[in-house]
């Protein structure tokens, strides 16, 4: 077996690498992991859908945030086909998308588990597939999620889509909402904190005023 190799720090400071690359811009990196995280009914899946309209149609996110244009998987473990097809209708500018945005939906698939992971990297090959979109984190594993240890295994699982350029992002619930106190969105996330450490990126969705 191969071992690692030890780079001085001579050698680290010597090494030249590219500048940072967005798939949209500040808020998700190509290559990286993000989560969106809000309490229930705050309209996390709208946003989903309207950041991946935009990122296959290659229009800025919100009419403020350029992205870098590529084809989107959703793992929908949440409404099904029906449910999907009901939003999708109600948003503008889909006449194009058609092979542009695919949705795997209620399937059970496990991303703890290696055949599932390779059939999703296959699927992301076939169709050219830059931005992986998984909704939410907790129906797609059978980890403890508030076990740092658990969660940091789940998440070496995404190691295979990093190397590929392949940007994930999860939608995520937050604990029971509090009506007092100061929000720390980070800390309403249910589960170990080890879930938003594993990521490059952490968005937040809640209600206006």
């Amino acid at each position: 077996e191969k071992m690692p190799k030890v780079v001085s720090l001579g050698e680290l400071l010597k090494i030249e690498f590219s500048e940072m690359m967005w798939r949209i811009d500040s808020l998700l990196p190509v290559a990286g992991k993000g989560i969106l995280s809000g309490y229930s009914g705050v309209g996390k899946t709208w946003i989903l859908a309207e950041l991946t309209r935009c990122v296959a149609l290659g229009i800025q996110f919100l009419g403020k945030f350029p992205v870098i244009q590529t084809n989107v998987l959703i793992i929908d473990e949440d409404m099904g086909f029906r449910e999907l097809q009901d939003r999708w209708k109600r948003l503008p500018d889909t006449g194009t998308l058609d092979s542009k945005i695919f949705f795997l939906s209620l399937t059970n698939l496990r991303l703890d588990s290696e055949n599932d992971i390779k059939y999703i990297e296959k699927i992301i090959e076939v169709n050219n597939i830059g931005l992986l979109i998984i909704d939410p984190l907790i129906g797609t594993h059978g980890f403890n999620e508030n076990e740092a240890r658990e969660m940091r295994k789940f998440f070496d699982q995404f190691k295979g889509f990093k190397a590929k350029e392949v940007s994930v992002l999860f939608a995520h619930h937050n604990r029971k909402q509090q009506f007092f106190g100061k929000k720390n969105h980070l800390e309403s996330m249910r589960g170990s904190s080890d879930i938003a450490a594993n990521m490059e990126s952490a968005l937040a969705v809640e209600e206006d005023g």
